[in-house]
């Protein structure tokens, strides 16, 4: 969730006594902690605490609660916020807090970049865990388990993980070395305890709800052979996939870019290890155990001699140099009856996919706020000034059309004679009244020529004559920034010049006004890298404007680029 940095960090604030009591009481209850001592709840809920709010990379809201040293000791995220979420630092104070889930030490740096703890990568856990349930992550190793180093939420019910291999067990909230750790003052990790004598094996035989210890599962480890017979394995879904244009291609091509990629995602499901070690909890079957160097080949070239031999693959050139692989056996017995399983780079390219759906979604959520918003606006002037001070409303301040119309409205209301009994679409600008004269000295003022004016007029028409006699005005905001001009909001115009018969320019002109945005030279650069072609930048007819011109027919490319950049579509005009 904190892979990325905040999106927004506003300034902190001290939480009153009376809130700081209430979230002590929060924590209390949330994690069965009414019974321990109040200098413990203390610890977790220090005086002096700090609320910050902030913004996920995301855009999803939250608040983070911060000691007085500025380490960040709970937040929340999201549409829960009243969900308490304990930090690392919070875990090391206490860390027998939330039940535990433990992995081998080299996934960790997995969780630090973004990842999910998956179900292959659970070595223990608790009984009896929820889905949704909080839950520390910690290391095992040698019989030592670390501190607690992420807290997640469970994917699935506890009971679930012995049966069900495949998914995740753990989505991650807060890992430590994310930006939300980066807070604080980052500390040393404590040290690592047994596994018999750690705080979570502690709480659990105390605690009366808790019956049963931990959950280890068995571990798994491969023989040479076993290695061998997997990267075979491997080999047959390779050739799978691959179609007969693949070949020729040299032997460490065709390993490094087609069968390590191919290997099992989830080896114990196609190839059952014989031998299953007791005596080390901590080990675990990793992608990288699958390796040429713990298989009973010497080398590449005697692996692929081997399938060779067996009559899977085709090859050119002696052992002792580099092997080419120039074809495969379709029709080989191995092939007729293999099922392809699931691959290391199948995960990998659907972890990477949903990364880069975040990452689309995040620049989405930051164009969507980037996006300027442009409101046309109007004051009253000359002969519509007496008119909306009979309106009862400012004669100074811009007001938008809704604006406009209501006042409107609201004087025909008020004066229901202006309105036509025959007709309610029109309204009576010839009554002898002040109200019907207020109006229509507004709507056509007095000349020396005299009164000329209609004795009906619509009232679509009315609210266009008013605005005819108005001062227009434009407002610009990007986010907190606004800007007022006076004036018509002028389109961004896109236009295309033909040069001579087989070449033309695009122009980009009247620029100026979502100055906010992008800058002439800015865009010129931009669109020399999007429309591979020369840009230069121009003056304008009108003094301080500029042209940006564009080698080629690139309108839509240069429309494309401008909405991207947050002016709206209906403000870029294409000549």
């Amino acid at each position: 969730m904190f892979k990325k940095p905040f999106a927004q960090v506003k300034t902190t604030t001290t939480i009153r006594r009376s809130d700081r009591k209430k979230l002590k009481q929060k924590v209390a209850a949330a994690f069965n902690l009414e019974a321990v001592d109040d200098t413990e709840l203390e610890l977790l809920v220090p005086e002096g605490l700090q609320s910050l709010k902030f913004s996920t990379h995301l855009k999803e809201p939250g608040v983070v609660y911060l000691s007085v040293d500025g380490d960040p000791l709970w937040f929340t995220v999201g549409k829960k916020p009243e969900d308490l979420i304990p930090t690392v630092y919070t875990l090391w104070k206490r860390q027998s807090l939330l039940p535990i889930v433990s992995t081998p030490p080299q996934v960790i740096d997995a969780l630090i970049g973004g990842a999910d703890l998956m179900i292959p990568g659970v070595t223990s856990y608790t009984r009896g865990l929820a889905t949704d349930q909080l839950v520390a992550i910690c290391t095992t190793r040698n019989g030592s388990i670390s501190a607690p180093l992420a807290v997640g939420r469970m994917a699935l019910p506890s009971d679930e993980l012995a049966d069900d291999q495949r998914g995740k067990a753990v989505r991650l909230l807060h890992v430590w070395k994310d930006h939300m750790w980066d807070i604080g003052s980052k500390p040393a990790s404590p040290p690592e305890t047994q596994i018999n004598e750690s705080p979570t094996a502690v709480a659990v035989t105390n605690d009366a709800k808790a019956v049963e210890p931990p959950h280890t599962p068995k571990s798994h480890i491969y023989s040479p052979d076993e290695v061998s017979q997997l990267l075979h394995l491997s080999l047959l879904n390779a050739i799978a996939t691959l179609p007969p244009s693949t070949f020729p291609i040299s032997g460490n091509a065709f390993f490094t870019s087609h069968i390590i990629p191919s290997r099992p995602a989830f080896p114990f499901h196609v190839l059952p290890p014989t031998v299953v070690p007791q005596e080390d909890p901590s080990v675990e079957v990793q992608r990288a155990e699958i390796a040429m160097k713990n298989s009973s080949h010497r080398n590449l070239n005697a692996f692929l001699k081997a399938a060779e031999k067996s009559g899977l693959l085709t090859l050119k050139g002696s052992p002792k140099q580099a092997l080419t692989v120039t074809g495969v056996n379709a029709k080989h017995a191995g092939l007729e009856h293999f099922r392809p399983f699931p691959s290391v780079g199948q995960i990998e390219k659907k972890e990477a996919r949903r990364e880069k759906m975040e990452e689309e979604q995040a620049a989405q959520e930051q164009l969507k706020n980037m996006t300027l918003e442009i409101r046309e606006l109007w004051t009253p002037h000359g002969s519509t000034v007496a008119l909306f001070e009979a309106f009862e409303m400012s004669t100074s301040e811009p007001l938008t059309l809704s604006d406009i119309r209501s006042a409107v409205n609201a004087y025909l209301k008020k004066h229901p004679d202006l309105i036509n009994k025959f007709d309610p679409a029109y309204v009576t600008l010839s009554a002898p009244d002040a109200a019907s004269e207020t109006l229509r000295n507004a709507l056509y003022p007095p000349t020396r020529q005299g009164d000329d004016h209609p004795e009906f007029i619509k009232r679509t028409d009315l609210m266009k004559r008013i605005l005819t006699h108005m001062q227009e005005w434009h407002e610009i905001r990007l986010q907190d920034n606004v800007c007022l001009r006076k004036g018509k909001i002028r389109h961004l115009t896109v236009s295309s010049k033909a040069r001579n018969r087989n070449k033309a320019t695009t122009l980009i002109s009247q620029i100026e006004p979502y100055d906010m945005v992008i800058q002439p030279e800015q865009m010129a650069e931009d669109l020399r890298k999007i429309c591979a072609g020369s840009t230069s930048v121009t003056n304008g007819r009108t003094k301080g404007t500029h042209k940006v011109v564009v080698q080629g027919k690139q309108e839509k490319l240069v429309v494309d680029y401008l909405v991207g950049r947050g002016i709206p579509r209906r403000f870029i005009h294409e000549d």
